[in-house]
């Protein structure tokens, strides 16, 4: 077999699962998994202007978001699920 054309299949093969780990990687950052959401990283940066309340702990009925907006960081900022 040609040793060039193995090469370029080995070099495809990496570059494809280097790929699909990135991919992957974005998925779980933007999936919320880790505590961020899309929501926060415009304009806005307190949790009450979203018109939520910062809680030590998550709430029910509510979307409950690790940190963002609220000044301590171990808190949430919940949001009514109906706004």
């Amino acid at each position: 077999m040609n040793k060039k054309g193995m090469e370029m299949t080995f070099q495809t093969i990496v570059y494809a699962a280097l790929a699909l780990f990135m991919l992957g990687v974005l998925i779980f950052v933007f999936s919320d998994q880790i505590g961020i959401n899309l929501k926060f990283l415009g304009d806005v940066t307190s949790c009450e202007s979203q018109g939520g309340d910062c809680f030590q702990n998550r709430q029910e009925n509510m979307n409950c978001f690790k940190g963002m907006g609220c000044k301590e960081p171990a808190s949430f900022c919940c949001i009514p699920e109906n706004k």
